[in-house]
């Protein structure tokens, strides 16, 4: 493990990265961060955390061949959101003045830094950063599914949906001794999507802003058997279950905590019904035939958003419930 120099004459970034196993994903994110353009103006930190006992990373991050500083840490509480909040204090340790945040099923562009290291000086009312996602497909993709778009949002303006995957966050809002010392919040661990919740805190409560750069581009690989609108169907699905049940727990309501539970048991039954039915009716669509392409691409993303619209909708029975 290397450490970066205290006596350091430039401030640094700090890159996190967050993995629970040694995979070929994490092996191309380290190969492309490896190959990166340094800053022009500050110099750059690797902090790897490790969120899954008995895995070793020596040799994949050795096999990589940094020129700058990596660190190498474990966390042992399992989880999303306590590896990030183990990131985050760490760069706060360390005196860091930008934080870049990218998931270990990325890759990064060769400017990925100093495309945030420029946007971090032209953009001084942003925050938070986020950068472009480009999806590659790998192997066989089905006709059924259409390549999600890059982005379309300029320098500056707000993505319409905010996510980890590729971000960057000021020393002013993750320090605890010169910021506001945000942090994730652990009850996401066993379900994720905890960026929800942090940047609900993080525009709403605390007022603060998001900006996007899209030069700063990393590349999300969609495997072969991911390439699927089934397999499209099953993420959003689960995704959306579990905004609703973030969205129904930030509700107040007159109702007890038992009553409540009943209300979520029987709404999630009556998804799972629905969502069955969907693919079900996806699986007879596909078996008749005679589709173009460009439909059969439309269709897929159109049940998709179906699937998210019915998942949302749970939000109104909450509301009939009663509030407070």
């Amino acid at each position: 493990m290397q450490v970066p120099d205290t006596n350091r004459e430039r401030p640094l970034i700090v890159i996190g990265v967050m993995t629970k196993q040694a995979s070929p994903k994490l092996k191309r994110l380290l190969s492309s961060l490896a190959k990166l353009t340094m800053p022009m103006h500050h110099d750059l930190c690797l902090i790897i955390v490790q969120n899954q006992r008995d895995i070793t990373l020596a040799q994949t991050v050795e096999a990589a061949n940094f020129t700058f500083p990596v660190m190498v840490i474990a966390e042992p509480v399992e989880g999303v959101a306590s590896a990030r909040n183990r990131l985050l204090a760490e760069a706060d340790v360390l005196g860091a003045k930008l934080f870049l945040g990218v998931n270990d099923d990325q890759a990064v562009c060769e400017d990925w830094v100093i495309a945030f290291e420029k946007a971090e000086e032209i953009l001084p009312n942003c925050d938070a950063l986020v950068g472009w996602v480009q999806h590659e497909f790998e192997g066989r993709r089905s006709p059924w599914m259409s390549p999600p778009d890059v982005g379309r949002e300029g320098l500056g303006e707000r993505r319409a949906v905010l996510t980890m995957d590729n971000y960057a966050l000021r020393r002013s809002v993750f320090s605890k001794s010169a910021g506001l010392g945000m942090r994730f919040d652990t009850q996401f661990n066993g379900t994720g999507k905890e960026e929800l919740e942090f940047f609900r805190r993080f525009e709403r409560a605390l007022k603060l802003k998001c900006g996007t750069v899209p030069q700063a581009l990393s590349y999300h690989l969609i495997r072969d058997g991911q390439a699927t609108v089934r397999a499209m169907l099953a993420n959003k699905w689960r995704d959306c279950i579990v905004h609703y049940q973030f969205l129904i727990d930030i509700i107040p309501t007159n109702k007890s905590k038992s009553e409540i539970d009943a209300y979520r048991i029987i709404w999630g039954l009556a998804l799972l019904a629905f969502g069955r039915a969907v693919m079900q009716l996806l699986g007879a669509v596909k078996g008749s035939g005679g589709f173009s392409h460009r439909l059969k691409q439309n269709l897929g993303r159109a049940l998709c958003e179906f699937v998210g619209f019915v998942a949302f909708f749970g939000v109104s029975v909450q509301n009939a419930i009663g509030r407070k």
